[in-house]
Parts: C-alpha cells; sequence; structure tokens
C-alpha cells in the first residue's frame, strides 16, 4: 500500500515518527485531526516518539497541548520506574553472582536516539535455567512473590507494583531443527551479553546479533497470535538503522539463511 493512500491520521503519525526518529523531513498536512492522533498514538505506545518535538506543531489547541504534556510527563514517570526496577534487577543477580541478560524493552530502548522515549512495560530478563532456583530465592529475599513455575520459558515475580519476567528460555523459539540452531545461536547470549551504563539506568543487554534475533522470534510470536504494533516496527526500524548494509548481511544473513 503507498504512503499517500494511508488514512490522514495514520500518515500524520508515520510522518512523525520518521521526523522524530530518523531526521526526515515532514510537514503535517492541514485538517489532522489530532485527538485521533493522540489516541492512536497512545494505543501503539508510540507516543513519546511521535509528539517528542510537539512544540513545533501547528494547529494544536492549549486542549491538545494540555493532553499532550500530562501523557508526556506520564509516560516519563513511567519510563523512570521501569529504568529503576532494571537495575534493581542488575543489582540483585550482579551481587548473588548470577549471569543474565536484559529482553526487548531496556535493549531495544539503547537503540533510540532517546532511550528514555520508548515506552516500556514490565522487565523481562534471561537466566540460564541452572541458576532459576537460586534467582528466585534472592528475589524472595528482596519482598518479592514469585509464580508461574509451570510456564515453559519464564516465572513471574512482583512486588507491589514491579512485575518482572525471568526467562530461563527465551520467548519464541520455534521446535524442531530449527530451534536447535537458535538455541545453539543463543548459548552465549549471557557471556556476550554488554553493560549499558547511563543516568538512568545499568543493565545487561544482549550484544547487536542476539538482539536482532530475539526481536524477529518475539515479532513472529506477535504476527501469529497478537498482531504486530508500531512499537514493534519502531523497535526494528531504529536497529537496523544503526548498521550500513554490508555490516548487517555479515551479522544476520549467513546464519538466518
Amino acid at each position: 500500500m503507498a504512503y499517500d493512500t494511508f488514512p490522514l491520521t495514520q500518515r500524520t503519525i508515520f510522518g512523525l515518527l520518521a521526523r522524530n526518529l530518523f531526521g526526515v523531513a515532514f510537514r503535517p498536512e492541514e485538517n489532522v485531526d489530532w485527538d485521533a492522533v493522540i489516541t492512536e498514538s497512545g494505543k501503539q505506545a508510540v507516543f513519546m516518539q511521535v509528539f517528542a518535538d510537539c512544540g513545533q506543531l501547528s494547529g494544536l489547541t492549549p486542549e491538545h497541548q494540555e493532553r499532550i504534556r500530562k501523557n508526556m510527563l506520564s509516560g516519563f514517570m513511567k519510563n523512570a520506574r521501569n529504568h529503576a526496577q532494571h537495575s534493581l534487577m542488575h543489582r540483585l543477580l550482579s551481587a548473588g553472582g548470577i549471569s543474565y541478560t536484559t529482553l526487548k524493552g531496556a535493549a531495544s530502548a539503547r537503540y533510540y536516539p532517546d532511550p528514555q522515549s520508548r515506552i516500556m512495560g514490565d522487565v523481562d530478563f534471561y537466566v540460564d535455567k541452572s541458576d532459576l532456583d537460586r534467582a528466585v530465592a534472592l528475589f524472595q529475599k528482596e519482598g518479592f512473590e514469585a509464580s508461574g513455575f509451570e510456564h515453559i520459558s519464564h516465572v513471574i515475580l512482583r512486588k507491589e507494583r514491579i512485575h518482572m519476567e525471568m526467562h530461563h528460555v527465551p520467548a519464541g523459539v520455534p521446535e524442531g531443527d530449527v530451534g536447535k540452531i537458535i538455541m545453539e545461536y543463543l548459548s552465549d547470549l549471557r557471556e556476550q551479553a554488554v553493560l549499558v551504563e547511563n543516568q538512568s539506568v545499568t543493565c545487561r543487554c544482549p550484544s547487536d546479533f542476539h538482539h536482532g534475533l530475539i526481536m524477529l522470534m518475539h515479532l513472529q510470536h506477535h504476527l501469529l497470535a497478537e498482531g504486530v504494533g508500531l512499537r514493534h516496527l519502531c523497535d526494528w526500524a531504529v536497529f537496523v538503522s544503526r548498521f550500513q548494509e554490508a555490516e548487517f548481511v555479515e551479522l544476520f544473513a549467513k546464519r538466518l539463511k
């Protein structure tokens, strides 16, 4: 479908995402329904990227500006809490001598021009199955309740408003020979993880190759089960934009063929 055949609200969201994430020139058309843009970008979890430079937008009423301001403030507060939870997870596991890496959220955020603008939900991370019981005990000592041990890939950890998913199998690994190949690729997931440390978060994130592979499996899961949203597509777009074509081919082509 050609860009200019999309409805105006969608064209506006796409254009603002392109402008704010990649510096693509874009000026909103006239007669934009800003209420619809605000609502839809919120549903798609890309609100903070869409309105990153809302001060340069014309046609916004004082009511729109106030709605945007409140949503931006709420998003930054939510992300600040989430980053603090990632740092808590890092501190507990590191103190316990347990190797881990984050999955999705904070790992995806680090590829954005402004990592704090990427809206996140819960905290997903991966530990080796041999460390699972010891890791659960560390969180329980910190006041977390653990559940979901019967799940094939993760244990849920909750404390007040904090929700974490501790994976012992990365989500979305297919069955059969392909799954065996992927698990071989992921065998050094924790060893290859890199420490990300800035003013808002400290945690270990997957290497470029591992992160790309995990995102592709996550996208496939959503495509088959729940549907793919704009945040998923933005995560992939900002990731691949970091590479020259030859670099990307070198990193992924041979192994993923």
